[in-house]
C-alpha cells in the first residue's frame, strides 16, 4: 500500500509489501556519542554579567496586550478540548490502563489531520497534517508492532496484516539503558533533551509526544527535581514553537475515589507548570471500559469533567489496537462502591486491618503499616464490626 493524501480506515492495510512500517528512525545515544557522528547541536555561550539594566521579560502596557489579542489567532484543537496548540499537555493514569495506547493514536490523529474518520470524532484535531514526533520510552520496536500486527486468513493462508501509521507519524526509541556510564561526559537527562530537540529539528516536528516524563529526569518526586525539568521543557517549546504531550503515571489509588491533579505521580510542579491535564480512568463495569476525564485547562471551560467524562472502549480492529467513543457519562458511573464489605477498592484494605485489628495493633498503628489515615482505619473497623474502642 502507498500513502496517498486521503488516509486509509483503521482497518485497512497494505496488499503487497508485507514490512512493518511501524516505526521511524531510532536515535541512538551511541551515534550522538561515538564516530564523530553527534548530531551538530552548538552549546549556549556562557551568558554574560548582566547589567544593572539587565531584564529578562518585557514589560507591555493593559492597551498593547489588547491589541495584540486582536491581531493574535486562537489556538487550534489538538485533541478536542483536551489539548491545545502550543501547550504543554500531561496525560496520566495507572499502568495497564492504556495511556501509551492513547497518545500513540492522538499522535496518529494529529499527524493525519483534520478530516481523518477515526473511532474518536471528540478528540479530532482541528489542524492540518504535520510531522508528530513520538519518543518512546516505555516499548522496544518488537513490543510497539506486535500491538499493531494481526494475523488473518486468505486463500487459505495466514498472513501478518500491519497497521499503515501516518508518513508524519515519527517513532523515536531512545535507547540508554546498554550505554556505558563514562561514554558521555553529559547527564543522561540533558542527553535525552538533546536527542529530542535535535528530533524535531531534523523532522520539522511542531508536536513531541514523551513516553514517559519519569525516564527524563532522576526522580520527580520533589520540587527541585520536577521544577528544572518543567522549565527546560518550557523553553524548548517556546523556542521551536512546540505543542508538548506528556505522559505519566498515578501511583496506587483507591477506584473509589474520582480522579483528581492529586492523583499524579510527583511533584506539584509538574502539573503547576502544564497547560493542561487529562487523565484515563479503569471503569468497574466493564474490563474494556475507560473514562476519559478533565483535569487542568487554560484555553477552554472544562467539557469533559466529572458529571460528563468521556467513555471510551479499548478494542482491536484488524490490526489497529486503540480507543472507540461510547458517549458520556457521570463519572461516579464508573466508581467502584465505597461501601462494598468486601472486594471492591478497599476489599484487600479490610481484610488486611481485620488481621492487623486481631493481633492488637491500633488504628494508629495500622493506620502507619498500611499508609492510609487512623480515620479510615476507623471506617473500615466499623464496616466490620470489629471494636469501636482504640
Amino acid at each position: 500500500m502507498t500513502h496517498t493524501d486521503t488516509p486509509a480506515p483503521l482497518w485497512e492495510s497494505g496488499k503487497g509489501d508485507r514490512t512493518l512500517p511501524i516505526v521511524g528512525p531510532i536515535l541512538s545515544i551511541k551515534n550522538v556519542m561515538r564516530g564523530g557522528s553527534a548530531p551538530s547541536i552548538s552549546k549556549p555561550a556562557k551568558p554574560s554579567e548582566p547589567s544593572p539594566n539587565f531584564m529578562a521579560g518585557r514589560m507591555l502596557s493593559g492597551d498593547q496586550i489588547a491589541r495584540m489579542a486582536e491581531l493574535s489567532t486562537d489556538q487550534l484543537r489538538l485533541c478536542g478540548p483536551l489539548w491545545f496548540e502550543g501547550e504543554i499537555c500531561i496525560l496520566f493514569a495507572d499502568t495497564n490502563v492504556g495511556k501509551s495506547i492513547l497518545a500513540v493514536q492522538i499522535a496518529d490523529l494529529v499527524a493525519r489531520g483534520v478530516g481523518y474518520d477515526t473511532g474518536l470524532p471528540e478528540l479530532r484535531p482541528e489542524t492540518l497534517s504535520q510531522p508528530v514526533v513520538y519518543a518512546d520510552f516505555e516499548l522496544s520496536t518488537q513490543q510497539f508492532a506486535r500491538r499493531y500486527t494481526c494475523d488473518r486468513e486468505e486463500f487459505g493462508e495466514t498472513e501478518r496484516e500491519a497497521y499503515h501509521f501516518s508518513p508524519n507519524f515519527f517513532r523515536y526509541e531512545l535507547s540508554y539503558g546498554d550505554v556505558d556510564d563514562d561514554i558521555s561526559d553529559l547527564p543522561m537527562s540533558e542527553q535525552i533533551m538533546r536527542d529530542l530537540e535535535e528530533a524535531v529539528r531534523t523532522h520539522g516536528a511542531k508536536i513531541l509526544v514523551v513516553d514517559n516524563i519519569t525516564f527524563m529526569a532522576s526522580g520527580t518526586e520533589t520540587a527541585s527535581e520536577a521544577m528544572p525539568l518543567m522549565k527546560r521543557l518550557v523553553r524548548l517549546k517556546k523556542q521551536y514553537g512546540l505543542s508538548i504531550l506528556l505522559l505519566a503515571h498515578t501511583p496506587k489509588r483507591c477506584l473509589s475515589n474520582p480522579l483528581t491533579r492529586n492523583d499524579l505521580q510527583g511533584s506539584k510542579m509538574l502539573i503547576n507548570f502544564a497547560d493542561s491535564a487529562f487523565a484515563i480512568g479503569e471503569s468497574t463495569r466493564d474490563k474494556t471500559l475507560r473514562y476519559i476525564k478533565q483535569i487542568k485547562q487554560r484555553n477552554c471551560e472544562a467539557v469533559y469533567d466529572g458529571r460528563n467524562v468521556l467513555q471510551v472502549q479499548l478494542m482491536k480492529t484488524g490490526p489497529f489496537l486503540g480507543f472507540a467513543s461510547r458517549g458520556t457519562s457521570s463519572e461516579e458511573t464508573h466508581l467502584a462502591d465505597k461501601f462494598a464489605p468486601s472486594g471492591g477498592a478497599d476489599g484487600g484494605q479490610a481484610e488486611d486491618v481485620r488481621q492487623y485489628r486481631a493481633q492488637g495493633m491500633s488504628y494508629r498503628q495500622i493506620a502507619e503499616t498500611m499508609g492510609i489515615s487512623h480515620m479510615k482505619v476507623k471506617r473500615l473497623c466499623d464496616r466490620l464490626g470489629l471494636s469501636a474502642q482504640d
